[in-house]
């Protein structure tokens, strides 16, 4: 069974495909279209040409601000026209499998956390990754906003702001 993975950027989309969740088994990038059709399609084929067997889940990110039950997006200064558009119900139809949305910069932030520079941080840290990742995979976009909110800055390194951050939950 094969699962793929998805970054739309603003400039640049990655598709990847995976059979162990753990290493990429094939990956293609592309210009993001700035049609919302046109990017499913370009979505949509790279996926198919990435899969090994059948597609088992869809998992990905996108930037821009996430609708209540991240299905697409909500605002965007970027991808404009792909603003309350069906993302996740229009890729659920091509390619006949679960789809699963996050905002990109909260994806990068677990990634870092999980497997980045996060590793040399206490077991709790991770603990509390585990428990928010279960029970809300909003918590770190909840966290971010109420550390923005304090006045926390963008340029502090991944371990002060998992440190920061993890506070306020």
């Amino acid at each position: 069974m094969t699962y793929i993975l998805f970054d739309i950027g603003g400039t640049k989309t990655r598709v990847a495909a995976s059979e162990d969740l753990k290493t990429f088994s094939k990956h293609t990038s592309f210009k993001t279209p700035k049609k919302f059709e046109e990017g499913i399609e370009a979505i949509t084929k790279a996926a198919l040409e990435c899969a090994q067997g059948p597609i088992r889940g869809i998992s990905g990110g996108i930037r821009g601000t996430l609708n209540e039950d991240k299905s697409g997006i909500v605002h965007d200064s970027v991808l404009t026209q792909w603003i309350d558009m069906p993302l996740a119900e229009m890729l659920k139809k091509k390619l006949k499998a679960e789809v699963y949305i996050e905002n990109d910069a909260a994806l990068a932030g677990l990634g870092e956390a999980c497997f980045g520079s996060g590793l040399i941080l206490l077991p709790t840290i991770q603990s509390v990754l585990e428990w928010a990742v279960q029970k809300s995979k909003t918590a770190l976009l909840m966290t971010t906003e109420q550390a923005l909110s304090r006045g926390t800055r963008y340029s502090i390194s991944t371990r002060q702001y998992l440190e920061r951050g993890l506070n306020l939950l």
